[in-house]
C-alpha cells in the first residue's frame, strides 16, 4: 500500500481541526545550509583523517611519524576549541613518547591529560590516558604510581565503561608481573579472563590467555605457562587477529629460547617474524630477528647471528633511537657474538 503522507496529513488535519488556521510557509535555503553543513564536515572530517593517519603509524610502530600528526591534531582541536580532542590528542603524543623511551616527556603529556579528561567528563578518555600512565609508571618503575593509576582506571570501567575493563586489568597485571607479584597477576588475569569468556570478547581472551602464560612462566610453571600461549594463539588464530597472534608466538619463542629450545625458538619467531613482516609491525619484526639471531649464536652459528642482530638493531635505532634498552640489548648481543662466540657454551651452563 503506498500513502502520500503529506496529502494525507492535510486531510486529517482538516477532519479533526475545529478551529480556523493559516497554512505559513518558510523559505528554507536547503543549499546554503548543506554547504555551511558540508564545510563543517570538512573542518572534522580533516581532524579525523589526521588521527586516522597517525593511529595507523603508531600501529605499524612508526612513532615519529605518528607524534607529527598527533602535534597537527593538537592545531586543528585549538581551531575548533575542542577540548576533548586536544586532550586526546595530548595523551597519543605520551603514548608515541613512551613508545620511543621519553618516559619523562610521556609523563608530563599524561599527567596533563588525565587530569584535564577528569574535569571535562570525559570518562573514556580518563580510562585509557590512566591506563596509557600507568604504563609509563611502570617504565619509570614507580610501581606505586603505577598500581594507583591502573586501578583508578579499573575502578572507572567497573562503573561506566566496562569495554576497557580488561585491558585496564591486563595493564595492571604487567606491574604485578615486573615486581614478581606473580600470584596477585594471576588472580588479576582470571579475573580479565573471566570478564572476556563473558562478553565474548575473544581479543581480549587472546590477550589475557598470553599475559596468564607469562606470568606462569615467571613464577617457574612452564607448563601451564606454554599451554596458555598455546590456547591464545589458537584463539587469535580463530578471530584473524594477526597482531594478537604475532605477540602470542613472541612470548613462546621467549620461553623456548630461555628453556634452551632453540630448535622450538626459531620456529615460533619465524612464524612471527612473517606475520610482522606482512602486517608491518615493525618492533615485532626486530624482536623476531632479535631472537632468531640469539639461537642462532647458542647453535654456534656465529655468521648467521649477527646478521640477524645487525637488522634487529637497524630496526631498533628506526624505531627507538641510540639510547633505548631494546637498542642497547641487540648490540650488546652483537658485540658478545663478533666479540666472543665461545661465550655461548658458558652461558647454557650457567643457565642449567
Amino acid at each position: 500500500i503506498y500513502i502520500n503522507t503529506d496529502e494525507f496529513s492535510k486531510q486529517l488535519w482538516k477532519k479533526i481541526s475545529t478551529k480556523q488556521y493559516e497554512l505559513k510557509q518558510f523559505k528554507i535555503s536547503w543549499t546554503e545550509n548543506l554547504d555551511n553543513w558540508l564545510q563543517q564536515a570538512e573542518v572534522y572530517s580533516l581532524g579525523m583523517k589526521n588521527q586516522i593517519s597517525a593511529r595507523l603509524f603508531y600501529d605499524i610502530g612508526e612513532y615519529g611519524l605518528s607524534i607529527k600528526f598527533w602535534e597537527k591534531g593538537l592545531i586543528i582541536a585549538q581551531k575548533e576549541n575542542n577540548l576533548t580532542f586536544f586532550y586526546a590528542q595530548l595523551g597519543n603524543i605520551g603514548m608515541a613518547l613512551n613508545a620511543i623511551g621519553k618516559f619523562t616527556e610521556a609523563k608530563k603529556c599524561l599527567e596533563q591529560s588525565v587530569k584535564a579528561c577528569n574535569e571535562i567528563g570525559n570518562i573514556q578518555g580518563e580510562v585509557s590516558q590512566l591506563q596509557a600512565l600507568g604504563n609509563i609508571y611502570r617504565n619509570l618503575r614507580e610501581f606505586d604510581n603505577a598500581i594507583e593509576s591502573l586501578n583508578r582506571a579499573v575502578s572507572i570501567a567497573e562503573k561506566d565503561y566496562s569495554d576497557s575493563l580488561c585491558s585496564s586489568l591486563g595493564n595492571l597485571a604487567t606491574v604485578y608481573n615486573q615486581i614478581e607479584d606473580y600470584d596477585n597477576a594471576i588472580i588479576i588475569l582470571q579475573k580479565g579472563l573471566s570478564i572476556a569468556l563473558v562478553t565474548g570478547s575473544k581479543q581480549s581472551e587472546g590477550s589475557m590467555l598470553t599475559s596468564l602464560g607469562i606470568a606462569f612462566f615467571q613464577k617457574g610453571e612452564t607448563e601451564k605457562a606454554v599451554n596458555f600461549v598455546m590456547e591464545s594463539i589458537k584463539v587469535t588464530k580463530q578471530i584473524g587477529d594477526r597482531q594478537g597472534e604475532c605477540m602470542s608466538l613472541h612470548n613462546l619463542s621467549n620461553f623456548c629460547l630461555q628453556l634452551e629450545d632453540y630448535e622450538g625458538c626459531f620456529k615460533h619467531s619465524t612464524l612471527g617474524l612473517e606475520i610482522a613482516k606482512e602486517i608491518g609491525i615493525k618492533p615485532s619484526e626486530a624482536a623476531a630477528h632479535y631472537n632468531i639471531g640469539t639461537c642462532y649464536f647458542f647453535k654456534g652459528e656465529q655468521n648467521s647471528a649477527i646478521v640477524h642482530l645487525k637488522i634487529a638493531i637497524n630496526i631498533y635505532k628506526e624505531i627507538f633511537g641510540e639510547n633505548h634498552s631494546h637498542t642497547i640489548s641487540a648490540k650488546n648481543a652483537l658485540t658478545r657474538a663478533e666479540q666472543f662466540p665461545d661465550t655461548n657454551k658458558m652461558t647454557k651452563m650457567r643457565m642449567k
